[in-house]
């Protein structure tokens, strides 16, 4: 029987799930436990071809730990399994994400150098100095599930819901596919759609993480309603330009952080 990574520190929280500690705050992986938090099956195992796609983007180590799968019957089964995840060095806690990241379905962790002995040539990095390496966050399926009365999965073929009941947007999921400006949209529960609010109050801040540049919608958004998607707050467009973007959209005191990467 696989047994649980004992190459990183771990803790049980008091749900009885187990998670791997990363040195990033905010950044922990779950190792068994809940099937939200946990890869997919099938996504974790093949170290060759994770370190294929990888290149130098950091370091694949062993995870040994659960995944979820679901069933014919559309339930969900957890399943312990030898397999792998990946590891990224960053300078200082500058250079850590705000939240847990995946690659490709691949969980990251994240170790801050030591810097006891720092390199002479090295500059100390600052917040605007760019990041060497963008991890856009991949919601792990199924996904967000919205509560009841609201879409189960988005209009967007192979993209899927990503953060909390308030708010939540679509991500997508899959190294096949890459994202691209678009709209900025977002749903909550706490939106009582346009016909009540017609100008919501949502901000959304875009800082890019590779270059100092900086842009915001000015916190008033506007809505839509479609069949498909229910009602839901559009608060501007994403940049055009290329690099890795992190967004922050808050709605009625709550927050959410995604990170995606425009390749241009």
């Amino acid at each position: 029987m696989v047994g649980l990574s004992s190459s990183y520190d771990t803790y049980t929280d008091d749900e009885g799930n187990v998670w791997i500690v990363s040195d990033c705050p905010n950044t922990d992986q779950a190792l068994s436990g809940n099937p939200d938090g946990l890869p997919f099956k099938g996504e974790t195992t093949d170290r060759e071809k994770i370190e294929t796609w990888l290149g130098d983007g950091g370091t694949v180590v062993p995870r040994n730990g659960d995944v979820w799968e679901r069933t014919s019957d559309g339930s969900i089964v957890v399943t312990r399994v030898k397999d792998y995840m990946i590891e990224v060095t960053v300078r200082d806690v500058s250079e850590c994400p705000s939240m847990p990241a995946v690659n490709n379905g691949v969980p990251v962790v994240f170790r801050i150098a030591d810097t006891a002995e720092p390199p002479s040539d090295t500059a100390k990095p600052t917040p605007t100095s760019g990041v060497e390496l963008c991890l856009p966050n991949v919601p792990n399926p199924p996904g967000f599930v919205p509560p009841k009365g609201y879409p189960s999965e988005p209009s967007i073929e192979g993209w899927l819901w990503y953060g909390t009941e308030d708010p939540w947007t679509a991500l997508p999921f899959g190294p096949q596919l890459s994202y691209s400006p678009r709209k900025s949209v977002f749903w909550s529960i706490n939106f009582p759609g346009g016909g009540e609010e017609e100008t919501p109050p949502i901000s959304v801040t875009w800082n890019r993480l590779d270059k100092a540049d900086t842009r915001t919608n000015g916190g008033i958004g506007t809505n839509a309603n479609t069949a498909d998607d229910g009602w839901f707050m559009i608060a501007g467009f994403d940049p055009d330009e290329p690099g890795c973007w992190e967004v922050t959209a808050t709605y009625k005191g709550t927050t959410l952080r995604y990170v995606y990467e425009n390749p241009g």
